[in-house]
């Protein structure tokens, strides 16, 4: 009897899911898997398994690479990264993308994805991008790509055992880094064997590449240990896998704040078996070589601005620019990308012209951030058309703000509470909105939809309508406010504001020309 039931959870964990362990830790060196296992399963050896251990020589050999050996092998590790080998998740995984590909477009106004064909690329693909955003990242850099895609995740997300037992039922490979271990050496041969196991069988998994996440337009150094995963697979392999890295772009205008945009770029795959003859040669170079080549693919696909100050200066002149000609995301970028080139170029020419340029631009958005008013303020005048809108539109927008500020003012209010570090911001307002707006929204629902001709649907037609407009009104009451407050000023000043902007514009068409960007 205690046989059969030992048989029906082997039976039992094929039908559930992927990582489920027996009471039994099956987690052994492949030596110790193979005489235990051969001890406790002889009775049984004429019942097939799931997932059955045989002692493969070949096996061990594409796993282990020049940088990797394989230690420990878990019968659950290799049943759970097994591409489609478990419907239920395969299905899970399916309606969490459609969840987080909504989330997203509703936590960003506009989400710009640019050249979408190379989403479509198949396996053996690994996923990098930067990593400015936390959470945001890899479900941008994902939710686009065809088919499952795993992920490499922060190994201190596994310490609790809740957390553990979650993200590894959500394709969440644990990597551990230097800054988590507190000195202790690094153990991550086991996961790197899975990963590589993974993309052998045709796999795909995204890769922070930094490391680390900072809310900044600035891309750090690169890690080595994408290109020690991709070239030790490729070469376990005899360099046939075909194996590739697509580099994606992340640019947020502020991933910290709700509702703004975002632009993701997909670039041309990286081959690495291009890397054949330089890591043959010498492994460490081959490394650095690919390392160096996912960086500059990278930069190019960003805003990769040098400190803060740079950044600074280069968003105070998109500003200028944008509201002296208006252009797309896409294009907008471009723009700030020549741009940047352009004031470095300047510098290094022009040092004294420059400085004197970054003084008076500082000083004059110093100056509006004072008399509480904004660019767009200076240079456009007060609309008569938006006043009247404004004005008659403020009971609808009274409505909308009404419904719809439970779910964001909750969201804001919790978010302040449970964390203090900017860089985890837009993970603790997408996370908490994520379960915040849909519940606080279905109460609403509840108590609304009953007292209005129609039902849920009027409700719903009205519930999208007003947030539209909502939105709407208050950026155009915060540009009105600001415009008003600009013509309350004397007139002396108002002209020696627009004088001074003037000045700053004349001393811009001095920058090195560059020439024209290509589209990405």
């Amino acid at each position: 009897m205690a046989k059969l039931r030992l048989l029906i959870a082997f039976r039992c964990s094929s039908l559930y899911s992927p990582a489920i362990s027996l009471r039994r830790n099956f987690c052994l060196t492949r030596e110790a898997l193979l005489v235990d296992g051969a001890t406790r399963l002889a009775p049984y050896a004429a019942h097939p398994f799931p997932f059955t251990p045989v002692a493969d020589e070949s096996l061990d050999a594409r796993i282990a690479g020049p940088h990797t050996r394989m230690r420990e092998v878990s019968w659950r590790h290799i049943y759970q990264n097994t591409p489609g080998l478990n419907g239920f998740l395969y299905a899970l995984y399916q309606v969490l993308k459609v969840v987080v590909w909504v989330a997203l477009r509703v936590y960003h106004n506009a989400v710009v994805v640019v050249n979408r064909h190379y989403t479509k690329e198949p396996g053996p693909l690994i996923i990098v991008s930067n990593h400015p955003a936390t959470l945001l990242d890899p479900f941008h850099a994902v939710v686009n790509i065809r088919g499952v895609s795993f992920f490499l995740a922060n190994a201190s997300l596994f310490k609790f055992r809740w957390s553990a037992w979650l993200l590894n039922r959500l394709y969440c490979i644990p990597i551990e880094r230097r800054q988590d271990t507190n000195g202790r050496p690094l153990r991550n041969e086991q996961n790197f064997a899975r990963t590589m196991q993974h993309l052998q069988r045709k796999g795909k998994i995204y890769i922070a590449v930094e490391g680390s996440s900072y809310v900044e337009r600035r891309l750090r150094k690169i890690k080595t240990g994408t290109a020690r995963i991709a070239l030790g697979t490729e070469a376990a392999c005899d360099y046939e896998l075909n194996l590739r890295i697509l580099p994606v772009g992340l640019e947020y205008e502020d991933p910290t704040r709700f509702r703004r945009p975002v632009m993701v770029t997909y670039d041309e795959p990286i081959r690495v078996a291009d890397f054949k003859e330089i890591y043959a040669r010498d492994s460490t170079e081959g490394v650095l070589a690919l390392t160096d080549t996912i960086r500059e693919r990278l930069s190019r696909l960003v805003i990769d601005t040098r400190d803060d100050d740079e950044d600074a200066m280069l968003r105070k002149v998109e500003i200028l620019l944008l509201n002296d000609e208006p252009v797309g995301l896409r294009k907008h970028f471009q723009r700030a990308k020549a741009w940047l080139e352009r004031l470095r170029q300047w510098q290094v020419m022009e040092p004294h012209r420059f400085h004197h340029f970054h003084s008076a631009l500082m000083a004059y958005f110093e100056r509006l951030s004072q008399l509480r008013l904004s660019d767009a303020a200076v240079v456009t005048p007060v609309c008569p058309l938006r006043l009247t809108l404004l004005t008659l539109g403020a009971p609808l927008a009274l409505a909308g703000w009404l419904m719809h500020a439970p779910a964001c003012y909750g969201t804001l209010a919790l978010c302040r509470l449970l964390n203090d570090d900017i860089h985890w911001e837009p993970t603790y307002k997408f996370v908490i909105g994520l379960l915040l707006y849909p519940l606080a929204y279905g109460l609403e629902s509840a108590w609304l939809a009953g007292m209005l001709p129609g039902g849920g649907w009027s409700f719903l037609a009205i519930f999208v309508l007003a947030g539209w407009w909502v939105e709407w009104y208050l950026k155009a009451g915060q540009l009105a406010s600001a415009q008003l407050r600009m013509q309350m000023l004397p007139a002396d000043e108002r002209q020696a504001l627009k004088e001074q902007r003037q000045l700053i514009r004349n001393e811009l068409q001095h920058c090195p020309a560059l020439p024209t960007m290509q589209p990405s």
